[in-house]
């Protein structure tokens, strides 16, 4: 039930499209305070330009940001049958969903009637939030069990890996593993590469030792994934 409310959340964020950021030097998200959730931001094209939140086991909240006013977001959000986006699984699982409009450009939503996240407590840090922000999506969690079962992640060694760092480049996904031990991040690349190989010998598909170099990677001790899908498949049973 946990992993089918997060799918239709995300599915909400996708398709409310219909909310000025705080930029790029100072991105909302860098506040956001993580910690035993998962950070999904999602870069929109028109009036929203940008929609964020952070699911956890027993809440979540998130931004909308974009070129609107706070009358034009207010009569969207009471007009529009939000359970076309999933609201009722939500709701089954959060409870209600309550929205502020603090100002111009920028709508917080919850499950706890506030007016937005506390977002002075948050600590996310800037370089991760850029990285994040540089591609159409980004997700972002220290604990893999929440990531949707389609990303083939509880089959990876979680207790090794600080975090995974998802981000969208050309097309491309590139999944980060960050791991802060050598013998570790071997393991972990050892490990990566015979589930991809063995699952292109199970479709047929003939291995390039050259372009597995490509796939996946080393860079320091953290570790690469890139691919087509959405999460970069981390595991290619996981597409």
């Amino acid at each position: 039930m946990k992993k089918a409310c997060f799918t239709s959340l995300f599915t909400l964020l996708l398709l409310v499209s219909c909310v000025t950021p705080f930029g790029e030097r100072n991105p909302v998200i860098s506040r956001f305070n993580t910690r035993n959730g998962v950070l999904a931001t999602f870069k929109q094209e028109g009036v929203v330009s940008r929609i964020s939140v952070v699911l956890k086991e027993d809440e979540f909240f998130g931004v909308i940001e974009g070129n609107f006013s706070k009358t034009r977001a207010k009569k969207f959000i009471s007009e529009s049958d939000l359970s076309a986006f999933g609201y009722d699984r939500l709701a089954e699982k959060y409870g209600e969903i309550y929205f502020s409009f603090p100002a111009n450009g920028l709508v917080f939503f919850s499950n706890e009637k506030s007016d937005g996240p506390d977002l002075r407590e948050g600590s996310f840090d800037m370089e991760l939030s850029r990285e994040l922000m540089s591609g159409k999506y980004g997700f972002f969690t220290e604990n893999l069990s929440l990531l949707p079962a389609e990303t083939g992640a509880a089959d990876l060694p979680d207790d090794k890996i600080n975090f995974i760092l998802v981000s969208e480049s050309e097309g491309k996904s590139i999944v980060r593993f960050s791991v802060t031990d050598k013998k570790d991040s071997d393991a972990l690349l050892k490990f990566l590469k015979a589930d991809y190989v063995k699952n292109l010998k199970l479709s047929g598909q003939k291995i390039d030792v050259e372009e597995l170099k490509d796939v996946i990677f080393q860079s320091g001790l953290d570790v690469y994934f890139v691919s087509d899908s959405l999460f970069g498949g981390v595991l290619q049973n996981g597409k």
